[in-house]
């Protein structure tokens, strides 16, 4: 009985709202943009190219949903799940070349950061 308790406690640990998670066991690359004030801080982010890649999204805005999705000239690379603060949710992509990408939340389109990825 307390080991179903420990395991439901670590299964919940990782979940933030509408089911949204951020996996411990992720092999590669991230890095965490917090929403707050309706603004991403940091609004650059640099990170490795050729390797797996993700970006952890945790609002702070309460009540206030944002999500993260990656673009390229006006390509979407990967878009992760909606979510209300306070909460976290990873959006995962790539292996990605070098270069320059965005970073925006689709519900607040001002919302926008730069995305380095380097060689």
């Amino acid at each position: 009985m307390l080991l179903m308790a420990a395991v439901i406690g670590l299964a919940a640990a990782g979940c933030g709202s509408a089911g949204a998670t951020v996996d411990p066991s992720f092999a590669g690359a991230e890095a965490t943009v917090r929403a707050v004030n309706l603004a991403f801080a940091p609004t650059q982010v640099t990170l490795p190219a050729g390797t797996p890649l993700r970006i952890i999204l945790d609002n702070a805005d309460t009540s206030v949903p944002h999500n993260v999705a990656v673009t390229r000239d006006g390509t979407e690379i990967a878009k992760g799940p909606i979510i209300s603060g306070p909460a976290r949710a990873e959006t995962r992509f790539g292996p990605l070349t070098a270069g320059s990408y965005t970073f925006v939340c689709d519900v607040h389109p001002t919302m926008t950061g730069t995305l380095t990825i380097t060689p």
